[in-house]
């Protein structure tokens, strides 16, 4: 699911924002207005025609529609809220381009076939995992991009949408530097799970202590073995594998993914 959050923190990618922030200031002037809903409204607009791929100027109905539907697929908006935000894009264009009589059809359209017009622009799903990809940090302005991407096929819906729930909380109490240094091994630690558990949601795992215990073990022989072909010393594997152990306490035990054991514990320490 997309949120209006990570639309945020992408900012602007299609629409200009300089000419976004003139045409808000203006509408503003009315004091009935009030620009930050509208700015949200084309906040979320600018991201439909990024995964769509369209160009804003020649927008036909059917793209208006198709907005109502990828507010309903894409956001999880109800009809009723789809069918309000979609009445406040509309309300930008003048009635010489969009008369009132255009926008009622773009509104009484059934949703079910206005997310119908939504699939039949082929929304770029890469496109779509980058919103999805970036998170904000404990730092104001600070966000962070974790490569869902490099999961591939692994990664299913229900699993993106729940380690997407775990990472926002897990991130909003790091600095951006220490979430960037996390968002790295956790991925690489949730490819492992995911490859020693094909067709199982990520939602779904939650190892025994004994598998627990093996896991990180493997995790552990296979980070030393990768510095140790890098080249590096055994001071760097030790804080390299002092970086992997606070990952999976704070992040996989710490949300019941793995159990620890006395074993583990010991293994995760960096004696």
């Amino acid at each position: 699911m997309l949120t209006l959050g990570q639309i945020q923190l992408r900012g602007f990618f299609i629409l200009n924002p300089h000419s976004v922030i003139e045409w808000l200031e203006s509408y503003a002037a009315d004091e009935k207005n009030e620009p930050w809903v509208m700015r949200q409204v084309l906040e979320i607009h600018d991201a439909y025609l990024t995964i769509t791929g369209f160009d804003p100027t020649t927008l036909c109905l059917d793209d208006f529609a198709g907005f109502r539907g990828f507010l309903n697929t894409e956001m999880g908006f109800t009809e009723e809220a789809a069918k309000g935000t979609t009445s406040q894009l509309l309300k930008i264009f003048p009635a010489d381009v969009l008369s009132e009589e255009k926008a009622s059809l773009v509104l009484d359209e059934p949703q079910s076939r206005c997310n119908e017009k939504y699939l039949e622009r082929e929304p770029s799903r890469t496109q779509l995992l980058i919103y999805q990809s970036l998170f904000s940090t404990m730092e104001p302005g600070g966000v962070v991009y974790v490569d869902f991407a490099s999961l591939g096929s692994a990664l299913n819906e229900s699993s993106l949408q729940f380690l997407s729930d775990l990472l926002s909380k897990h991130f909003a109490s790091l600095t951006t530097e220490q979430a960037e240094t996390d968002a790295g091994l956790i991925i690489a630690l949730t490819q492992g799970l995911l490859h020693q558990n094909p067709s199982v949601d990520f939602g779904d795992i939650s190892l025994s202590m004994a598998k627990s215990t093996s896991f990180i073990s493997g995790a552990r022989i296979h980070a030393e073995w990768q510095m140790h072909n890098a080249g590096y010393f055994r001071g760097d594997a030790y804080e390299n594998w002092k970086l992997i152990s606070g990952v999976i306490l704070n992040f996989f035990v710490a949300n019941n993914i793995l159990r620890l054991s006395k074993s583990s514990r010991k293994l995760l320490t960096t004696n």
